[in-house]
């Protein structure tokens, strides 16, 4: 969610089709752009269009799923074990807990592995500017073919 914006509420009705109307814009979503709309920040809810039946948690277990599915997926195969593990256990309360701190760990653990990303500086950019505008050339070597180096910057 960008910052100082308030979340948005969004309707989303599911219809007997399997499609997706997101009844707030008056347009068909499919499930990436339900997950991007959750990702930015904004209060989904989805119902059946012919019950009015809230079945948003089945829809966002279905993005889960989609992503599962992906070799590259986000979830790693630990947490994924650990989340049918504790659904089977206990009380609904207690596994809702459960997997909600595996998942924060998850998240922490790979926030603290991705390096963040930090914008130029007014003095690296008089530093970086040149450099970016030059145009590599070398005589009989498509301007496509030259490599560059990345230049690191130390403070």
């Amino acid at each position: 969610m960008k910052t100082g914006m308030k979340p948005k509420s969004i309707l989303i009705k599911k219809y007997e089709n399997r499609r997706l109307y997101d009844a707030t814009n008056s347009r068909y979503v499919n499930l990436d752009e339900v997950a991007k709309m959750m990702q930015s920040g904004d209060n989904v809810r989805i119902v059946d269009a012919t019950t009015g039946e809230d079945i948003t948690r089945l829809i966002l277990t279905q993005i889960i799923v989609e992503d599962a599915k992906t070799p590259d997926s986000i979830f790693p195969l630990g947490v994924l074990r650990q989340m049918v593990i504790a659904s089977g256990k206990a009380s609904q309360e207690s596994a809702l807990q459960y997997m909600k701190a595996m998942l924060d760990i998850s998240q922490n653990a790979y926030r603290a592995m991705a390096p963040p990303i930090v914008p130029l500086t007014s003095s690296s950019e008089k530093i970086l500017r040149p450099l970016m505008l030059r145009r590599p050339v070398r005589q009989g070597v498509p301007e496509t073919a030259v490599r560059i180096r990345p230049i690191i910057l130390r403070p």
